[in-house]
């Protein structure tokens, strides 16, 4: 369990300074978490009335970095039992494929203004990484 939360806090603190650098870069630091935090927290559906508040900031990174530990501690256990059952690691390449289009379904549902607002591009790399 110890290796999945270290690894979940460590895939969420990588995914995040990617988002930061992009979003400095853009001009526009901590828009995603900000997009995203008022877009779950504050129903926000158009991304041209966005105002970057602590509280969606704060919320969001913290169910970032719950979201990605849970993720570690399943990924974690399953790495764990293939090792014994071989077979199971075709588990994790299910559970990766089943994240991946968890991911891409909430993002889609958020709407196309939305997607428009986080870069499409952007997002692939941060699931990459």
């Amino acid at each position: 369990m110890k290796e999945g939360i270290v690894a979940g806090l460590i895939g969420a603190s990588v995914v995040a300074m990617w988002f930061l650098l992009l979003d400095v870069a853009r001009g526009r630091p901590l828009l995603t978490p900000g997009l995203l935090g008022a877009a779950v927290f504050q129903g926000l559906t158009d991304p041209s009335t966005l105002r970057i508040t602590t509280g969606p900031v704060l919320g969001y990174t913290i169910l970032h970095g719950l979201a990605f530990i849970a993720f570690g501690v399943v990924a974690a256990s399953i790495m764990a039992v293939s090792e014994r059952e071989p077979a199971l690691f075709v588990g994790f390449v299910i559970l990766f494929a089943c994240f991946e289009v968890f991911f891409f379904g909430v993002v889609g549902a958020l709407g196309q203004s939305m997607l428009g607002a986080l870069v499409w591009w952007a997002i692939l790399v941060g699931n990459l990484l």
